[in-house]
Formats: structure tokens, C-alpha cells, sequence
């Protein structure tokens, strides 16, 4: 029976939809009812429903007309929602840290890069110097050749 069959797999799920704690993802902490314990009330409003509807359709029909089911479903819906929001929020804001991450990472990698050149070019600079200093206080060995006497 199909009804029997759904409703074996909601309890099943139930029990992994208990351990769902919005809180530890960042998100707003349950503040009334638990997503768990609005479709537990569903199944249950829709149990009883069906009890009634074969027992007394009377009273199964007041049942319905009362909006009970209804209700739940809006603040599950609701629920779903607020939470589908704060997730979204949070991802964008993710998202945009890791790109300010990313953006200060490839920043402080070019500035890396030009303080590298800088001293690469002051170290050539600095070498040439160093050799043109030499070349001008140390006498060339050709030179020595000419002034010693043979």
C-alpha cells in the first residue's frame, strides 16, 4: 500500500531529520518548532485523518476544515524557506570572502613579484658598480707588464 510504504520511509527519516541542527551550519537556530517536529505533527494529522475518514467521514471532514494540516504545512513551508534564504546568504557571503582571498592572495603575490625585481635590479646595479670600482683601482695585468723593467 503506498500510504504504508511512505509513511515506513518518513519514519525512517525522521530519525536522520532529528539530528539536523541548522545552528552547527551557521544558519538561525530553530526557534519554535523543529522541522523534525512539524512533520511529525503532519503525519500524525494526517493519521488521524485517515483513521477518521473510515471510522466517521463526519468527522474527518470537520478535521480537515479546521486548517490544522494546513497550518503545519505553511510553517514547514515557511520554515523551509527561511532557512533556503540564511543558506543562500551565507553562501554569497562565503563566496565573497574567498574572492577578497583570493584577490588579496594574487595582490600580495604581485607585490612579491615587483619587490623581487627591485632587488634583482638593485643587485645588477649594486654588481656593476662593485665591478667598475675594480676595474678602476686594480691596475690591468697588461699595464704591470709594460712598467716593470726586463
Amino acid at each position: 500500500m503506498p500510504y504504508e510504504d511512505g509513511r515506513r520511509t518518513i519514519a525512517a527519516a525522521l530519525g536522520t531529520l532529528a539530528e539536523f541542527d541548522p545552528a552547527s551550519m551557521g544558519l538561525a537556530a530553530e526557534k519554535e518548532k523543529s522541522i523534525a517536529d512539524l512533520v511529525t505533527g503532519k503525519s500524525a494529522e494526517l493519521d488521524q485523518s485517515l483513521a477518521l475518514r473510515y471510522l466517521d467521514p463526519a468527522a474527518a471532514k470537520r478535521m480537515v476544515e479546521t486548517n490544522v494540516g494546513r497550518k503545519i504545512m505553511t510553517a514547514l513551508g515557511d520554515r523551509m524557506g527561511d532557512l533556503g534564504l540564511e543558506a543562500t546568504t551565507q553562501l554569497i557571503r562565503q563566496k565573497d570572502h574567498v574572492h577578497f582571498e583570493a584577490y588579496m592572495t594574487v595582490g600580495l603575490i604581485i607585490a612579491g613579484l615587483l619587490l623581487s625585481g627591485g632587488l634583482a635590479a638593485a643587485s645588477v646595479s649594486m654588481l656593476r658598480h662593485e665591478i667598475i670600482t675594480r676595474r678602476k683601482t686594480t691596475p690591468s695585468p697588461k699595464s704591470s707588464r709594460r712598467t716593470s723593467p726586463t
